[in-house]
């Protein structure tokens, strides 16, 4: 694949981790800019052009006015009839920043770097699933690769002024006989533009190439803006701590997370600790004689056993209930409940429901729920699942009214 197509696909290798740094390179002066600090060079035509834009010193520039500014980047791509795009918002310390990309096959990915944690959100056929990346805050995108790119493909002149909210900007052009690339294809036609502030910081970048191959045409067009510089405030998205109450802490050095499913159950659990560890942990039906008839009238699941013969750091459980088996149809009166060998009595969790999927996810103690057992208190998180610790979703006052 040549360069060029190369610089059209520069979203997807982003969005892969490709790592490009921050933008940390300090300001050249303003004749430095990179505008017209060019020694002599021959153009196509065999003229001597002494205006050509040193692509390296533009750079240079460009990144120096941005280091130390929030700002936002914007990029949009579009191969024939698909579209991708990115969002990107950028502190001036490089984290916090959000990382917005999306596919015309609806495909949304919203990646936050908090500094100390990397979360993602994924939004795909309606549905939605959160995750930790393999990447790290040096892997967040910057306007650097991508004009860059564009600037290596081709020579650039000068090409007049243009007015941009009463800022003068100087526009540097290429056409097809500028192109410095080998293109694999037949090349019908090729345009692009820079616009600079007299700092040498580029506002907006972007080309359309129109190429022909194997008897069809096809038209790549890529554009970069910089805005909101200095007025870009990148904060928690609302799904963020929704995200990490699923996914739990980061993982520490030395621990894994797996995964486990039983559909006949309709319970999914994500556990954490030592690859030994989590090896060891284990979901099946829990045993008779933890079905009470407190827990029968009140119940709108099965009652899971969730066990590790090692200790995890930490848990999460996620159970299907049954809708038609919901005390006056009251789900938001759901909780889920843990049994408790040594007080053998089931004690209510922090719990997430979602009405519209028929779930519930337990966290944490739920706060506002006073569990003192015999005089002492008891904190049923789920760092740890001895034998017979069991999960239940229970309509709360039906069970405490029963029990």
């Amino acid at each position: 694949m040549n360069r060029l197509r190369t610089v059209a696909l520069a979203l997807l290798v982003v969005l892969a981790g490709c790592s490009s740094g921050a933008d940390t390179t300090t300001a050249p002066s303003a004749d430095q800019n990179g505008v017209t600090d060019a020694g002599p060079v021959e153009s196509p035509g065999g003229e001597t052009d002494a205006q050509r834009v040193n692509e390296t010193a533009l750079i240079r520039s460009h990144v120096g006015q941005l280091t130390g500014h929030n700002h936002t980047v914007t990029v949009r791509q579009r191969i024939g009839s698909n579209v991708t795009r990115f969002d990107i918002e950028r502190s001036a310390r490089g984290v916090p920043s959000i990382v917005e990309f999306g596919a015309t096959e609806q495909r949304n990915y919203t990646t936050v770097f908090t500094g100390d944690d990397v979360v993602q959100r994924r939004t795909a056929g309606g549905e939605t699933q959160y995750r930790r990346p393999d990447t790290e805050s040096d892997d967040i995108p910057t306007s650097r690769e991508f004009i860059a790119e564009i600037l290596g493909d081709a020579r650039f002149y000068p090409n007049g002024t243009v007015q941009s909210g009463g800022e003068p900007l100087a526009r540097l052009s290429a056409d097809r006989s500028d192109l410095t690339r080998d293109v694999a294809a037949d090349v019908l036609s090729f345009n692009a533009d820079l616009l600079v502030t007299e700092d040498g910081l580029v506002r907006e970048a972007g080309y359309t190439l129109v190429v022909e191959r194997g008897g069809e045409r096809e038209t790549l067009e890529l554009t970069v803006s910089v805005t909101g510089i200095d007025r870009t405030r990148p904060s928690a998205p609302a799904w963020l701590e929704t995200a990490l109450a699923e996914l739990g802490p980061p993982l520490p050095p030395g621990e894994t997370s797996r995964t486990l499913s039983d559909t006949d159950l309709g319970a999914t659990m994500t556990v954490v600790g030592s690859e030994s560890a989590v090896e060891t942990a284990d979901l099946r039906a829990a045993p008779d004689r933890l079905w009470t008839d407190a827990v029968e009238t009140a119940r709108a699941s099965p009652v899971v056993r969730a066990s590790a013969t090692e200790r995890l750091s930490n848990a999460t459980i996620t159970l299907q209930y049954d809708e038609s088996r919901v005390p006056e149809g009251d789900e938001r009166g759901l909780w889920v409940f843990v049994y408790n060998g040594t007080y053998d009595t089931y004690l209510q969790m922090a719990t997430t429901i979602d009405p519209n999927n028929d779930t519930v996810r337990a966290t944490q103690i739920h706060p506002q729920v006073s569990l003192t057992v015999d005089g002492e208190t008891v904190d049923p998180r789920l760092n740890g699942l001895p034998n017979d610790t069991a999960f239940v979703v229970m309509h709360a006052r039906t069970y405490f009214r029963n029990r």
